[in-house]
This record gives structure tokens, C-alpha cells and sequence, in this order.
């Protein structure tokens, strides 16, 4: 693994165990490794009446995202905010890398068109 990301983790009546923790931990690691602009993940947790909301923020060289999820349990919550971080990670990593390419492939396709 290349440097380990900042992982902060809040939680405000709401019981995260230490495997939870180390959970978290382990897949922001993994999503900075894939997706090396994302260098900061800040995860809060508090209960929200009979339900656990999760909110999560991913800082970065140029990356800003941030989501939520709710359900009864903490693990629950955990999984689907990473996922759904996740999801945004690859979106914006695939625009900056794929969007480069086709501005590419467009300037040298007008490139041939002027040669004509």
C-alpha cells in the first residue's frame, strides 16, 4: 500500500467497535490505493430515531465528495456510505481519465479533417 490515508471517524450515540473500525480503515485504505487523489476520508455516525445516519466526506488533490445513508445498523450504514463513496471515487476518476482521452481523440480527428 502506498501512504496510508487520513481516516477520522465520528460517532455520537453511536456504539463503533474496534472491528468496525479496522474495517473502515482497511477499505478507505484500499479506495485511496485505487483511486490516489482521494487522501482524506472523514466518516460521522449518530442516531437519528430509530435509525443509524452515516454521512462521509472524500478530500482530496482535486476531489471534493461527500454522501449519506441511513438503516438500524451501524455496519449497515458503514457499508453503503463506503459504497456509495466508492461509486463517486470511480465516477470522477473516470471522467478526468476517459474525458482527457476523448479531448484527445477529438483534437486529432480535427487534425485529419483539416489535412483533407
Amino acid at each position: 500500500m502506498s501512504d496510508m490515508p487520513k481516516v477520522v471517524v465520528h460517532h455520537r450515540d453511536v456504539h463503533i467497535g474496534a472491528n468496525l473500525l479496522e474495517s473502515i480503515e482497511r477499505r478507505c485504505a484500499t479506495l485511496a490505493d485505487e483511486f490516489s487523489e482521494a487522501s482524506r476520508f472523514e466518516l460521522s455516525f449518530e442516531n437519528h430515531g430509530m435509525t443509524v445516519r452515516g454521512l462521509a466526506h472524500a478530500t482530496g488533490r482535486r476531489t471534493d465528495l461527500a454522501t449519506h445513508a441511513e438503516a438500524s445498523d451501524p455496519g449497515i450504514v458503514v457499508d453503503r456510505v463506503l459504497d456509495k463513496i466508492e461509486r463517486q471515487l470511480r465516477r470522477s476518476h473516470d471522467k478526468r481519465v476517459f474525458g482527457r482521452r476523448r479531448d484527445a481523440r477529438r483534437a486529432q480527428l480535427k487534425k485529419r479533417q483539416g489535412e483533407m
